[in-house]
């Protein structure tokens, strides 16, 4: 039955008879059921005219919808698109869009029965040029048309804002504004005649072959009359279908149904220094250009979709080009059957979908365990979207993270093109490492039995009139195995402590000696690098003198740091504590704080192997000798043993330095040793010469001197072409105490 449409107000088209029933809607609704399949985001939805029975022909050809997975293949349900055609032959006909909340499809045609002749020049009173509209549950209906405008013309697309406006694009019309939130109306005639609208970033776009050809904009979404300006000119004789734009506006396709050969296919214009310039020019692994587009912006490259224009007659095809660059082909992935063709083209339209919630975790700060830093897991994860969220993070978790600031940077993406970041930092501090000196000792009990605590600095404490300096502490009782990792202990012991003592503000000195009782807790914090790291607290500290009281403060926390490294035949250990005292002379009534923190590291006491007399204070001692302890010896590679060492002979002796004073000793000497070559069976005696090199720093102490010794240097060459050297990468430190004989 043929159906007519009359119009009951001019230029808008709101209330329409139809065979004697009124259609009380906003405008001619003809809605199809619910589909039981929803569009799938992220498939291809593909207009396909005609339904093959018949070759296509200027009469109206039926419509489908074709959803596609992006390798081509059918998807779900096709859809017969009711109560709209279009012309089986104008190839200008037919271009999909999607609403710009991206919600629906829109499609415009005309009101009329397949098979009505010369629908492009019939007039719109006979045949509505209308637009149809689906959303995501294939549920179609024709939400807007005019029965005046592009009378006698094509109407080639629509497209909506999904608030209920519409506006459309042909020939002869202009840009037209379909209703429904108010009345229709010409938003641009300056350009006529246009083939594909679109609603991208809160504006209207359109192109056309007409005028300047290329990608004219219209601010904003206008219902009443507006301008229109070129947006991308694509150059005289181009002709340009379908567009679309990257989220950042940068990089624009634009479809070109001209022939390869004369620039048509799939152009790709970028945007850069406030111009829009053509970068190249795809091809359709064919002769022919493109009409329908659709791009993925999704990926690491963008992926496009196009239909192509092949000649009536000829099957038009779906390709898929990969956009590595100027020299990407393209790939057919659906062909039109016979006696269709395949127009516009659009990814599917999507449920609203709650917002992406991306959760990672907050700055991470961590210690480095090897030199290159530290490996370091974390955990992200996001919610919402249209699907699934995919989760990437650049580090990724479990990745070296070198020692500073290293940001992370993580993307949450559905596969609605819907995406979120977030940042994060991971912090790597430095390896830690000894800070201070290390010495060797043959257990890694603490306090170390064989070490003292000084103050290389030789400073002063005040407590009111009462002056502490030269501090010493050693003689510690009983030493302790250390914690395990991770775990505390406190360790209680005593230590004999020898110091400088002035009651008078500092004029006269005296030397005293005392014993100090010490409670420490020795917390096991890590193990990095070869060593254990202790972090030390001295919780209490009573030491009675002539005439004071010393103590740990109450207030303040005294804290240091110790070090454990294995070597052979024992431990370096180095360890310093900041000591915070108080003061009283009058039995603990009241107390003075010091002046400062009493610095203390860790040394070698040369108190614990025996003194020997001496007739000058001169380093080394000219008439001795330094020998290796019994049973000691040393193993190399390759068999070679060496016990008995006494080194003497020292063709040089210094002065030792002042308190606070540093000497470099550079002399020869001579050694004689024990060596065996072949693992320790045999041994041979050996003399011969060793240059040396040694420095001795002074801290001076009570009636006497404290030094710090370090072998920089050794040289000896043995029989069989045997050398040896001082280590180049482990200090040979040793110390050196100097007594006044009264």
């Amino acid at each position: 039955m043929k159906t007519n449409f009359l119009q009951t107000k001019s230029h808008n088209w709101r209330t329409l008879i139809c065979s004697n029933l009124w259609l009380s809607a906003l405008l001619l609704l003809v809605a199809m059921g619910v589909h039981a399949q929803p569009f799938t985001p992220g498939n291809l939805v593909v207009v396909r005219v005609g339904d093959g029975t018949a070759a296509l022909s200027a009469n109206g050809a039926a419509v489908f919808l074709e959803e596609r997975a992006t390798g081509g293949t059918l998807a779900g349900p096709i859809l017969a698109v009711p109560n709209l055609v279009v012309s089986g032959s104008a190839t200008s006909e037919g271009a999909l869009c999607l609403s710009g909340n991206g919600l629906f499809l829109t499609i415009a045609g005309y009101n009329a029965p397949a098979g009505t002749a010369s629908l492009p020049t019939s007039p719109s009173a006979s045949f509505a040029r209308v637009i149809g509209m689906v959303d995501v549950n294939r549920n179609f209906n024709v939400a807007a048309g005019t029965s005046s405008l592009y009378s006698g013309n094509n109407i080639r697309s629509g497209v909506t804002d999904g608030l209920n406006n519409f506006w459309g694009a042909g020939s002869g019309g202009g840009t037209v504004y379909f209703g429904n939130n108010a009345a229709p109306a010409t938003v641009q005639n300056v350009i006529l005649n246009t083939r594909v609208i679109q609603n991208f970033f809160g504006a209207l776009f359109f192109s056309t072959g007409s005028g300047t050809p290329g990608i004219w904009i219209i601010p904003g979404t206008p219902i009443t009359p507006a301008t229109a300006s070129p947006f991308i000119p694509t150059g005289t004789g181009a002709s340009p279908y379908n567009f679309a734009f990257n989220p950042a506006q940068t990089t624009v396709y634009v479809a070109d149904d001209r022939t390869i050969a004369t620039g048509g296919g799939i152009q790709k214009w970028n945007f850069s220094g406030g111009i829009w310039t053509l970068a190249y020019t795809l091809g359709t692994a064919s002769t022919v250009g493109a009409r329908g587009l659709a791009v993925d912006f999704c990926g690491a490259v963008p992926v496009i979709y196009a239909t192509t224009a092949e000649a009536a007659g000829t099957p038009n095809r779906l390709i898929r080009i990969v956009d590595t660059g100027a020299g990407s082909t393209a790939t057919t992935i659906a062909v039109a059957a016979a006696n269709t063709v395949y127009r516009g083209l659009e990814f599917a339209p999507k449920v609203p979908a709650p917002p992406l919630v991306l959760t990672v975790p907050g700055n991470i700060t961590v210690p480095a365990t090897i030199p290159g830093g530290a490996v370091v897991g974390y955990t992200v994860s996001a919610t919402g979207g249209c699907s699934s969220p995919t989760v990437s993070a650049v580090p990724t978790s479990g990745s070296l993270f070198p020692v500073g600031t290293t940001i992370v940077n993580v993307t949450a993406s559905d596969t609605c093109c819907n995406s979120t970041n977030k940042s994060f930092t991971v912090t790597v501090t430095a390896l830690p490492t000894p800070q201070v000196p290390e010495y060797f000792s043959k257990s890694n009990n603490l306090p170390p039995t064989n070490g003292m605590y000084v103050n290389p600095f030789s400073g002063t404490l005040a407590y009111g009139s009462l002056r502490v300096r030269n501090a010493i502490h050693r003689g510690f009782s009983p030493s302790y195995a250390p914690p395990a990792l991770g775990s505390s202990q406190l360790e209680t012991f005593s230590s004999k402590v020898d110091f400088d003592l002035s009651t008078d503000g500092g004029l006269n000195f005296n030397p005293v000696s005392a014993t100090a009782n010490m409670t420490v807790n020795v917390t096991h914090s890590q193990d990095a690098n070869g060593y254990s790291f202790y972090t030390n607290e001295m919780l209490h500290l009573d030491l009675t003198g002539p005439g004071f009281m010393l103590r740990e403060s109450p207030t303040l926390a005294s804290t240091g740091q110790t070090t454990t490294r294995p070597i052979s035949a024992g431990f370096m250990i180095s360890s310093f504590f900041d000591i915070f005292t108080e003061a009283s002379t009058d039995n603990g009534l009241s107390w003075t704080p010091a002046s400062g923190s009493h610095h203390v590291e860790l040394r070698n006491d040369p108190r614990s192997v025996t003194g020997i007399p001496e007739p000058t204070p001169l380093l080394p001692p000219p008439n001795d000798k330094y020998v290796s302890p019994d049973q000691w010896h040393a193993l190399y590679a390759q068999g070679i043993v060496i016990k008995d060492v006494s080194h003497k002979l020292f063709t040089t002796s210094m002065p030792s330095p002042n308190s606070g004073g540093t000497n470099h000793e550079l002399f020869n000497s001579t050694v004689d040793l024990q060596v065996s070559t072949d693992g320790g069976n045999t041994f041979q005696s050996v003399r011969a010469s060793a240059p040396v090199q040694i420095t001795v720093a002074n801290h001076g102490a009570a009636g006497s001197a404290i030094f710090d010794t370090e072998m920089t240097g050794l040289s000896i060459s043995l029989p069989s072409g045997v050398m040896i050297r001082e280590s180049p990468t482990e200090p040979s430190r040793g110390g050196t105490e100097i007594d006044s004989l009264v």
